[in-house]
């Protein structure tokens, strides 16, 4: 079996030119820190009418910022890229990481199509509906309406040239992505320091006021009406005490605070690795926190936490009222109270940059993945090729482009029965758990020791690495967040579409254990496969592939 190299090629082809900045930049966008406060802002107090938002969002920090110190120490012990996979290949097992790492991409598929048709649905509907509200144009709100259906075919159109064009970009070259990418997070952040300064100078009557004058011209109910609606929601579980309901805050709060890991991805084209990996993960949860945080207090004051509340019972049909404005988010709300057309465009612009990188990211780490597995010889050669002249794997962004746009197609005709955030519990379950593993035995591990000695990034507590116990405690933050995604419909795996349409409940659990499976399936008839060539693949997961 010595007749033919153990790895693809001696070098990627890629080059490091992402510096400390870029990859902040790439976190906090794949957080999406504007969606996501608008989620804690809505379903928070919304699913958890008696929890504490606030002490709940500082929990979930604590647990992220042990799980992105874990992402950290291992791109900073493994510099490629290639993320989960290269960790759990390397700190594991081969099977593992294959199958974690094909598990995230799968349903990373479900991410790019369905922030990608946000773009339209979410940022380009409520700019479109706060300006007609606010101009009382009737047209505006007509094209509002088609702009928020997913199967519309103008939606349907734009998104697909949202999910095309980030193909594109990508194809290019990073130079270009990195520039777009600076805009689109400039602009969200304009954007949520304008919504923090907008609601900072109004108060509660101001806001109250303005609400009346334009919910009575769109036939919504009054402010204190909407108040008073708020004691028609209930928690799932009735008899869950408030402390239970903070608790629950957690897995809100984890469907941004999680996911300023995306620099992993491209370890190895991270220029001084651990400090930008460390400023890239650890900072994004910290910025990120700041950001919501702030945005959900200022929220409950100035539209008070009963009023939020109140707009869940009548969005969600608790109340015997219906939710009558184009929009139920933060940036709609924020758009009556300034009044202002240049506020209303930036609170728009800036929402739709937080979701218009997405689909490239997505992309990214698909093709991320796909050529580390090229690299160890698990998938084709084919998907491993890299333009020599823009550094960029061309093969795996056609490909994974063409498999994106065919799950927009799918997701535009059955968007109502998928669990809009069952992605989040797939990549708990499939990656994120495997990574907490990986890194508790990074420092113990015989052909990972060294790596994580010569890292720079060993820290001990009373003689154990600090990475093995925020592996520990990531771990145990993620179960408990797993727990609260099975037992309660509202955050989306098990939901009651797939409950009331397929009859299968927890048609998340079923879909994650499946594509794990034929992941590791999938592994092991590579590895026969390649044996059979001469080729033993065993021999690549003893060391760190090549950069």
């Amino acid at each position: 079996m010595a007749g033919k190299g153990v790895y693809l090629r001696t070098a990627t082809g890629l080059a490091r030119g992402m510096r400390w900045y870029d990859a902040l930049f790439l976190n906090l966008i794949y957080m999406s820190v504007g969606l996501g406060a608008a989620w804690v802002i809505f379903w928070g107090p919304g699913i958890y009418p008696e929890g504490d938002v606030t002490l709940g969002l500082l929990l979930c920090t604590v647990g992220c910022l042990f799980g992105m110190y874990c992402y950290a120490v291992l791109t900073a012990a493994m510099p490629r890229s290639g993320g989960d996979y290269v960790f759990v290949s390397r700190c594991l097992h081969p099977s593992l990481g294959f199958a974690a790492s094909w598990t995230w991409v799968a349903w990373n598929v479900v991410w790019c199509v369905a922030l990608g048709t946000w773009v339209v649905t979410w940022g380009l509907r409520d700019l479109v509906g706060t300006l007609g509200v606010v101009n009382r144009d009737p047209s505006l709100l007509e094209w509002s309406v088609r702009l928020g259906t997913p199967d519309d075919s103008i939606t349907l159109l734009l998104t697909a040239a949202v999910v095309s064009l980030s193909g594109l970009m990508l194809a290019v070259g990073r130079k270009w992505y990195l520039r777009v990418q600076a805009v689109c997070a400039v602009l969200g952040l304009f954007m949520l320091i304008t919504a923090i300064a907008v609601m900072a100078t109004t108060t509660n009557a101001e806001f109250e006021a303005v609400w009346n004058q334009y919910a009575f011209e769109q036939g919504q109910v009054s402010y204190r009406a909407t108040v008073d609606d708020a004691v028609t929601v209930t928690p799932w579980y009735q008899d869950w005490s408030g402390s239970m309901q903070t608790i629950g805050m957690l897995p809100i709060g984890f469907w941004v605070l999680a996911y300023p890991y995306f620099s992993a991805f491209m370890g190895g084209e991270l220029r001084q690795t651990r400090r930008t990996a460390l400023i890239g993960n650890v900072g994004g949860v910290v910025v990120g926190s700041l950001l919501i945080i702030t945005l959900w207090m200022l929220a409950a004051s100035t539209m008070t936490h009963d009023f939020i509340v109140g707009t869940y019972a009548q969005y969600y049909g608790y109340s015997a009222n219906s939710y009558n404005m184009p929009s139920q988010w933060f940036d709609f709300d924020v758009g009556l109270m300034s009044g202002s057309m240049p506020v209303v465009y930036i609170l728009g612009i800036g929402m739709v940059g937080w979701m218009l990188m997405y689909p490239s990211m997505s992309l990214l780490g698909q093709t991320r993945s796909a050529l580390a597995w090229s690299i160890d010889r698990v998938v084709p050669a084919w998907f491993g090729r890299v333009s020599r002249r823009r550094h960029v794997p061309v093969n795996a962004i056609g490909f994974f482009l063409i498999v994106d746009l065919l799950y927009l197609c799918f997701y535009a005709v059955s968007y109502e029965y998928q669990a809009g955030f069952s992605a989040v519990l797939g990549q708990c379950l499939g990656m994120f758990l495997f990574v907490g593993l990986a890194a508790m035995l990074l420092p113990y591990r015989k052909r990972t020791k060294p790596m994580f000695e010569s890292s720079g990034a060993k820290v001990l507590v009373a003689g154990i690495p600090l990475v093995t116990i925020a592996g520990a405690v990531w771990v145990a933050f993620l179960l408990v967040n797993i727990y609260f995604y099975l037992v309660d419909p509202n955050l989306g795996a098990s939901d009651y579409w797939s409950d009331g349409v397929w009859g299968i409940k927890h048609v998340t659990l079923y879909l994650t254990g499946a594509t794990f499976v034929s992941g590791f399936v999938a592994y092991w008839v590579a590895r026969r496969r390649r044996r059979k060539e001469g080729i033993d693949i065993d021999l690549a997961f003893r060391r760190l592939p090549p950069e």
